[in-house]
Formats: C-alpha cells, structure tokens, sequence
C-alpha cells in the first residue's frame, strides 16, 4: 500500500482583524467598525519534499501568512490544514520568563517549542553546550546581553528536528563564530526536515533554499512565481 504525502493545504483564505474607530469628543468607542483585510483569496498547497519561498515588499502580508502556516494566527474564512510537527522561527524570546536563570527557562522553552519531547539531562548538556554562555546559564536571563539571549534561545528552539521548519527572513544570531553555527544547525534542519516554508527578500537565499516560489501583491493577494 502506498502511503498518501502530508499536504500544508489552504483553500481560498482570507484573514481580517476589526478596524474600531475612537470618538475623542465624547471619549466612548464608537460602535462603527470596518474590518482591515491582511490576506485575500490566498490558496496554497506545500507538498512533502517543498521547499517554499514567499517574497514580494514589505507589508503586504507574508509574516501573517507564515503566522498562520505556523498556526499562531486563524483564518477568517477559508480552509487550512498542517499536519506538519511544526519548529516556527518567526520570532525569536516569546515565552520566556526574565526572572528565571538560564537553566529554568530551557526547563519551560523546551515543552513550549516541543510539546510531546521528553527532556533529560543529555538534552539539556546539549542546549547549554550549543548556546556557550558558560556561567550565564544559572544568573536570570533579565542579566543577559541580547546576544546571549538569543544563543540560548535559538539553541533551545533548534534542540529537537522538525517536519516542516517556517523562517521570516534568514536569522542572524550572535557573533560570526556562533553564526556559522547557526546556519550550519539550520542547514541540516532543512535537509532532513519533510517541509519549508521561508520568506525572504534576499534573492541569493530564495534561489538556493526554494524550489518553488509565490510572489505577494498589494493587498494581501498572492501569485505563483
């Protein structure tokens, strides 16, 4: 029996916030609202084996998109399915407790990114390694510099494969040293993940990493690239 491909599918999505209106003079919300639209009509479907690169200006709606794959957003209306055992690198620190060391907050990072993964004392040697902010990692992160922040986070994130791996824009993270890890972590990521999904201005980063492209237009609409 031949097993079916997983598919990232969205079929005709839309996604709108409520645009309220503040009436100063009598310093009430008005009950006036319209809604901002920030994807139009979008339908978009990421096979296994993908690798998806969305590009066009700024504003036009391909954070939300990648919001949305990741599952951080809902849609409207429309229909959106991921299968996928998602890692999203969109934005890197959300989650984290600024009051509690280094150690602790891989303690409580490590379940929120992975959810389902056990972790154990070689886990977390391997996190505190990666990140290499030596004694750092039993002060509170409040005492960090944004470097090591970063480091700890990223090596906390990164810590367990992923079927599909979702970026906005390359990430740039630490010193040229800790960089060239980064890219390498990244690099085997996309190898052995099922899925990517990436947006990216930087047309050498689209040309190597993609092997299919969507292009945004004004307005949240989307075209094959």
């Amino acid at each position: 029996m031949i097993s079916k491909k997983k598919k990232i599918i969205l079929e005709d999505i839309s996604l709108e916030i409520p645009r309220y209106f503040h009436n100063s003079i009598f310093r009430i919300f008005s009950q006036r609202s319209e809604c901002l639209k920030l994807l139009s009509n979008i339908s978009l479907i990421v096979e296994e084996g993908e690798r998806v690169a969305i590009t066009g200006p700024n504003g036009y709606g391909k954070t939300t998109l990648l919001r949305l794959i990741s599952g951080i957003v809902q849609p409207t209306s429309g229909t959106f399915k991921n299968p996928y055992r998602t890692l999203s690198l969109i934005s890197l620190g959300d989650g984290v407790n600024e009051d509690l060391t280094g150690l602790q907050n891989i303690y409580l990072l490590y379940y929120v990114y992975h959810y389902g993964s056990k972790l154990n004392k070689q886990k977390v040697n391997k996190i505190i390694e990666f990140a290499d902010i030596g004694d750092s990692i039993n002060h509170p992160l409040r005492t960090y510099s944004s470097g090591m922040r970063l480091r700890l986070i990223f090596s906390i994130m990164t810590a367990e494969p992923a079927e599909l791996l979702v970026f906005d824009e390359w990430l740039s993270v630490g010193d040229q040293s800790f960089q060239k890890r980064v890219n390498e972590r990244i690099n085997k990521m996309i190898k052995n993940s099922s899925a990517l999904v990436f947006a990216s201005h930087n047309r050498e980063l689209v040309d190597k990493f993609s092997n299919k492209e969507y292009v945004f237009l004004e307005k949240g609409v989307m075209k094959n690239g």
